[in-house]
């Protein structure tokens, strides 16, 4: 391995997650460069080692008996522009690259096409693995390759969009887990002050405008943050209400009929529509504050919080209540942060021997062998046994 890699043995991984919690791993390579990542990730597959990856720790729970494998840290950084009059700029990221990091650079130098997704904490490697999206934008809108350690062929394979199988909150990236670790994204963007076309209601009526219309990069940023903020969704050290991890649920993409009377509904391909998890969650019988056996957002019905009490000691699995609501089962949050008590059993995006994938980290999934990480998908019912790799 480079000498730009650092190990570690018996590091606790609550320090590497915006949840706070998170037993010690068994060994942590911490790897600045892509070669470094790709050896740390090929030597343990070679030696049939369990292998976490992670960059930004914000998709992630980690049980109080910590990793029983190769932890790696993606720590990564560059960042190259190739500018255009006619196409706009192409920007190639590493992967360990903070992903806001990346939107104010792009405000500030008038990249447009990301400033939507402002706030969201992660490493820009993970976006593509569930296409992220908020207020109207997603990555795939603006991703033109992706570029990844291939474990099945042991090669570095780049990825034209097209070839990504992008959707809503997924990607090919999360329906083969475990097969890519992403190295770097390139993105295309155009050149000007004024943001893309404003395609979520609520952000249009903060900004004042129509839906469709464009509005200064600048102020749709501005807009988004006081938007999360008021939600509690913009992590922050000193306010625990905002430590999370990520986004948990999808709002469902059902048929017409499927959709409970007065919950809202848009229209998508195909005939479907897709509602509201966060109406389903209020219905479902989760209000506000607290509620077995994780705590609710008091801002927000859709986050879930760690309260200061929370310690890895106290983590080692979860289930969620099933409830009804309106024909959907199991509805609960698509942001959470747990409370004191766990239940050792597995239900719906949760289970042992798991990891979670989602929002902006980690960045990709494969089975492991340890019992000692919890973790869930914003998939269908079922435990879902994954690992991530940024």
């Amino acid at each position: 391995m480079a000498e730009t890699a650092t190990v570690q043995r018996h590091v606790h991984l609550a320090e590497l997650t915006t949840l706070r919690v998170g037993g010690p791993a068994d060994r942590l390579v911490t790897a600045t460069c892509d070669d470094d990542v790709v050896e740390a990730v090929r030597r343990a597959d070679a030696d049939r080692t369990p292998v976490l990856v992670l960059a930004g720790g914000s998709n992630l729970v980690v049980a109080d008996d910590g990793f029983r494998g190769t932890v790696v840290h993606v720590a990564t950084r560059g960042i190259v522009q190739e500018s255009d009059a006619c196409s706009g700029v192409t920007v190639t990221v590493a992967a360990g690259e903070t992903w806001d990091d990346l939107v104010v650079r792009a405000v500030d130098l008038g990249w447009a096409g990301i400033e939507a997704l402002s706030g969201i904490p992660g490493s820009v490697g993970a976006t593509p693995i569930q296409n992220v999206g908020a207020y109207g934008q997603e990555v795939s809108q603006t991703v033109a390759q992706v570029r990844t350690w291939d474990r099945h062929h042991n090669r570095i394979v780049t990825l034209a969009a097209a070839d990504c199988g992008f959707g809503y909150r997924t990607s090919r990236f999360k329906a083969e887990p475990g097969r890519y670790v992403v190295l770097g994204v390139r993105f295309q963007l155009a050149l000007g002050d004024l943001g893309a076309p404003v395609g979520y209601a609520e952000l249009a009526r903060t900004l004042g405008v129509e839906v469709g219309q464009r509005a200064p990069m600048l102020e749709v940023r501005e807009a988004v943050l006081a938007l999360r903020r008021s939600k509690g969704m913009v992590l922050d050290p000193a306010d625990h209400d905002t430590w999370s991890a990520g986004s948990f649920f999808t709002n469902p993409v059902v048929a017409p009929a499927a959709v409970p009377e007065g919950a809202p509904a848009w229209p998508q391909p195909e005939g479907l529509v897709k509602t509201s998890a966060a109406w389903l969650i209020e219905r479902a019988g989760f209000t506000k504050g607290y509620a077995p056996p994780a705590r609710r957002h008091s801002r927000t019905s859709t986050p879930w919080r760690s309260p200061t009490a929370v310690r890895p000691p106290r983590v080692t699995s979860w289930r969620w209540p099933a409830r009804s609501a309106g024909g959907c089962t199991n509805a609960s949050a698509s942001c959470w942060r747990p409370n004191r008590r766990w239940s050792a059993a597995s239900s719906r995006n949760a289970g042992q021997n798991s990891v979670k994938v989602g929002s902006a980290d980690p960045l990709v999934a494969m089975p492991i062998t340890s019992s000692s990480t919890i973790a869930n998908t914003a998939s269908t019912s079922s435990t879902v046994p994954m690992i991530p790799v940024t």
